[in-house]
């Protein structure tokens, strides 16, 4: 809960600083508080996948903070980031415990219609980093390079973990043009010649409809490949219903997963999803979130 807490005092910090451009502040990403099912006796949870950049002015410094995953009464599956970084007219460069810049490209729906499902599932859709400190005591120090070219965003990431003897190795790009993006990314272990992961993701969107359609590789002998199918329709101007389904490429039942969101001001909304994971475990969350 303190990385939570720690994470929401820098918003508030950062926005009261943003009116003063001696500390230039920035936010990306989603934080939503909720009651689920999923959690059996501790239906309450905090979701997110944020990241805070607080600026020193007249100078390319700033700090990051940020974090993905949940929390709830009784688990707390989340990595936390926390770096420096410096802006170069051509790039920006961080050192600490980055992002990973497999966690950029090719996300998957199910984070947004059920966070607490798709972080469960971030063996398969996140980095090996991402779920290693999430799952399996991983400190992944790293450093990462990200810059935007015409259409392509791109970045490049290293982490090592030095008690598993781990050195991840990602790279990523996605290129928009009109209504299209197309993204995706690549992740190795240099310490290992059989540890790659992959993910390819193509999204249309246009005034009111959109649609996806990825496919994620994991370094796994024991998960199988996915393609994920998804879909947002904007049904009146504060109501949005998303649909998503993965299908596991060996065969086995898919997980089918929809939401109906309304739209309140400053980017929080109300929230309603439903899902059927692996063909027969109910999921029903509601929960509100903050896109930003």
């Amino acid at each position: 809960m303190r990385t939570w807490c720690l994470a929401c005092a820098v918003a508030i910090a950062g926005h009261a600083a943003s009116a003063d451009d001696s500390w230039p502040f920035n936010a990306e990403g989603r934080a939503t508080i909720g009651l689920t099912n999923r959690i059996p006796g501790a239906a309450p949870f905090l979701a997110g996948d944020v990241l805070f950049s607080l600026g020193v002015s007249g100078t390319p410094l700033s700090f990051e903070l940020g974090a993905y995953g949940y929390l709830n009464r009784t688990d707390t599956p989340h990595e936390t980031y926390g770096a420096l970084a410096w802006t170069f007219p051509v790039a920006k460069v961080s050192a600490g415990v980055v992002k990973p810049a497999y966690d950029s490209f090719a996300l998957s729906a199910l984070d947004r219609i059920l966070p607490t499902l798709g972080a469960e599932r971030a063996r398969q859709t996140r980095s090996e980093a991402t779920w290693g400190a999430m799952f399996d005591g991983y400190l992944p120090l790293g450093a990462r390079v990200e810059s935007r070219i015409g259409p392509v965003d791109l970045a490049v990431s290293a982490h090592r973990d030095k008690s598993r003897k781990a050195t991840l190795v990602a790279v990523g790009a996605a290129w928009t043009q009109g209504a299209w993006t197309v993204s995706g990314a690549v992740e190795g272990d240099v310490d290992d010649d059989t540890g790659t992961q992959a993910k390819l993701a193509a999204e249309w969107r246009g005034d009111r409809l959109s649609a996806g359609a990825a496919v994620f590789v994991p370094d796994s002998t024991t998960l199988p490949d996915l393609l994920e199918l998804s879909g947002t329709y904007a049904a009146a101007p504060r109501i949005e219903l998303s649909g998503a389904v993965q299908i596991p490429l060996d065969g086995a039942a898919a997980t089918v997963a929809a939401s109906g969101r309304y739209q309140m001001n400053s980017g929080i909304g109300v929230n309603i999803g439903a899902g059927v994971e692996d063909g027969h475990d109910a999921v029903v969350s509601t929960y509100l979130d903050w896109r930003f």
